[in-house]
């Protein structure tokens, strides 16, 4: 369900379908494509994603890079500023809810 005419556009059908230039990727929708070029772009950092200072993965924003520090360098979740929620019943750790 569409919320406004801005959120109409932005996942309307292009024209026609769009490649991305150096992948086989291809969309009719214009936001897929960019999202993807995006992701495939070698300056991330430019648009401000954010690097695991231990294994220079890149994020859109601190909750992921704190969620994957978590996760993925548990020797390090003492650097995490957000709240870690633990299941009671598991090992599972997230700062996502």
């Amino acid at each position: 369900m569409l919320l406004s005419a801005e959120s109409n556009a932005k996942t309307e059908p292009a024209s026609s379908t769009r490649a991305s230039q150096g992948s086989s990727f291809q969309t009719s929708f214009a936001q897929y494509l960019n999202k993807h070029e995006l992701k495939d772009s070698e300056e991330k950092i430019d648009y401000g994603f954010i690097l695991c200072i231990y294994c220079k993965a890149k994020f859109k924003s601190d909750t992921g890079l704190h969620n994957h520090i978590v996760r993925k360098h548990p020797e390090f979740m003492a650097t995490v500023t957000r709240r870690i929620h633990e299941c009671k019943m598991c090992s599972f750790k997230t700062t996502i809810l």
